[in-house]
């Protein structure tokens, strides 16, 4: 019996510790502008691009997110991000979205959209997601989008089988990975709570 309270306490201490060094929760804002490696895209990648019509094509201009990527790149717009015992909310000015999303492993994933807007439509151009922590860095992993663009300005293509992670705290990061549009994107983004 002392054994068992024991491990129970050693394990509130250390997970109470976790959660401590890991805590992001508050508003966040884009710095400045962001640095990001070179763009490798593959002839799919290259043809989407070119096709691109940037006052055409932009959903931004039908109210509808590029990508998590676009959404988290506007500057002057706050992200409120909270943190539960079971998922990361995040508020996004822009649009006035609304992402949940849950703690875990890819076993957390599911098929619905992490995003919506207040009215309840999902935006399946932002993903579903899952979050864990890294030591003090909380990783957003997203798959399943719909067709998009990570890069509105440049027409940076994603597509459903594009890969993203995200990380915050510890300064912030974005990686995209799509075997058929591009081998790996690292976008570096300064943000300050």
């Amino acid at each position: 019996m002392y054994l068992r309270a024991l491990v129970g306490i050693i394990s509130l201490a250390v997970f109470g510790a976790a959660i401590a060094q890991a805590d992001i929760s508050g508003t966040w804002m884009l710095n400045g502008p962001g640095t990001e490696s070179d763009i490798l895209l593959s002839a799919e990648g290259k043809r989407l691009q070119n096709e691109y019509e940037l006052l055409e094509d932009d959903p931004s201009l039908y109210c509808t997110p590029a990508s998590s990527s676009r959404i988290w790149a506007n500057p002057g717009a706050p992200i409120k991000i909270e943190q539960t015992q079971t998922s990361i909310l995040i508020s996004y000015e822009l649009f006035d979205l609304r992402r949940e999303i849950p703690l875990g492993d890819e076993s957390a994933l599911t098929d619905q959209p992490s995003t919506k807007n207040l009215n309840g439509t999902f935006f399946p151009e932002m993903g579903s997601s899952f979050a864990s922590y890294d030591g003090e860095r909380l990783i957003i992993e997203s798959r399943n989008h719909a067709y998009g663009y990570i890069r509105t300005s440049r027409g940076i293509p994603q597509a459903p089988s594009t890969t993203a992670r995200r990380s915050v705290g510890g300064g912030r990061r974005y990686t995209a990975y799509h075997p058929y549009l591009y081998r790996r994107i690292d976008i570096r983004e300064t943000v300050s709570a």
